[in-house]
């Protein structure tokens, strides 16, 4: 755990002073010294995070020529390693890197927000979630691009996400969407409040689940899954991490937004919402929460924002409580519950590379 804190506490450091930093040479050192902090340990861990196994294995199945079901993306990755003879360490590394070096590739005046939050809520799946990862990058780096009105390449690295995991396809209809209404605030809250009411007394998990387009899929399989199907308790932690989301989005000030930086946020914001409703519902939706997680990094990036330019104390207190409660209810806490199967950290030798 001391691990993932030092490195939390040096990244921050890092960050700061990229963010700080006039020297355009010193700058380009700090962020990519910020970038390796974050990229060495993920390419070089070894059996740590709870698919590693399931990711060696998949690799040894590609190598043999063996059927295996995963993205195009993913195996065509494993069978370049493959081609040019390298160990299945290589696959953590190339991957890692791809993923990070998307991550940061931003505006130096987000830089620092947008890794501290990727690192707590994303950074320990990542170990684990490796394709899903992968995949999120190049939504982020559409997202970027979208925003600067690189529309159609920005659509294209959504489609090119689904290529490692198919459920990264979820961010082009909330682009699309974007595109065609931007909800005001006061909409968005309704529809917040009313997938709330919804799941609470409606098993909407299950009505999705039994549609005719998802029946004939592997998803419909879920259903009859002890494990995956299983219903998570609902208790007050619950309650507060949805108060928090619905907060943490009031904090949010559109006039501080571009309008299509505002619109994506709104509906990247439901869906976080709706994944997080149904994940309560049956267990494997966690999955599909942990995808739209980006919406906290586009929140936290306009809370960020929201106090440029002007001084209120109450969104300048609000969002030392967010900060707040991230470290300790989402970071901290999920290195004590010793979540993803990270602790304690191992990393592979020299040797093992050749």
């Amino acid at each position: 755990m001391l691990f993932y804190i030092s490195q939390f506490c040096f990244l921050f450091v890092g960050l700061y002073s990229y963010s700080h930093c006039k020297n355009k040479y010193l700058a380009f050192c700090l962020k990519l010294l910020s970038f390796l902090i974050v990229f060495l340990p993920a390419a070089f861990r070894y059996n740590i995070g709870t698919d590693y196994k399931n990711y060696v294995e998949i690799f040894s199945n590609i190598s043999n020529n063996i059927h295996d079901s995963t993205e195009f993306g993913w195996q065509l990755l494993n069978k370049i390693c493959i081609f040019l003879n390298l160990q299945v360490q290589y696959l953590f590394i190339i991957s890692s890197f791809i993923t990070y070096y998307l991550i940061v590739k931003t505006v130096k005046r987000d830089t620092i927000i947008i890794l501290l939050i990727y690192y707590i809520y994303l950074y320990s799946a990542s170990y684990n979630i490796i394709r899903n990862c992968l995949g999120l990058s190049f939504v982020w780096y559409g997202y970027y691009l979208i925003v600067n009105n690189k529309t159609k390449q920005g659509l294209l690295c959504s489609i090119i996400s689904g290529l490692f995991h198919s459920s990264c396809l979820l961010y082009i209809p909330i682009f699309l969407l974007s595109f065609w209404w931007t909800p005001k605030k006061k909409t968005v809250i309704v529809f917040f409040l009313v997938f709330f009411f919804l799941y609470r007394f409606v098993n909407i998990a299950e009505l999705i689940f039994s549609l005719p387009i998802l029946k004939s899929y592997r998803w419909s399989a879920y259903l009859f899954s002890d494990k995956l199907s299983a219903k998570t308790s609902i208790g007050l932690g619950v309650y507060i991490r949805h108060f928090f989301l619905l907060f943490i989005y009031l904090l949010c000030d559109e006039k501080k937004l571009s309008k299509k930086e505002f619109s994506i946020l709104s509906w990247m914001f439901l869906g976080l919402s709706l994944a997080d409703f149904l994940s309560c519902q049956i267990i494997i939706f966690y999955r599909v929460q942990i995808v739209m997680y980006l919406a906290y990094i586009l929140m936290f990036k306009a809370i960020k924002m929201s106090n440029i330019g002007e001084i209120n104390i109450y969104k300048y207190l609000g969002r030392y409580v967010c900060y707040l409660y991230v470290l300790i209810f989402v970071f901290y806490l999920s290195l004590v519950n010793q979540e993803n199967g990270i602790i304690p950290y191992n990393h592979i030798t020299f040797g093992d590379l050749l």
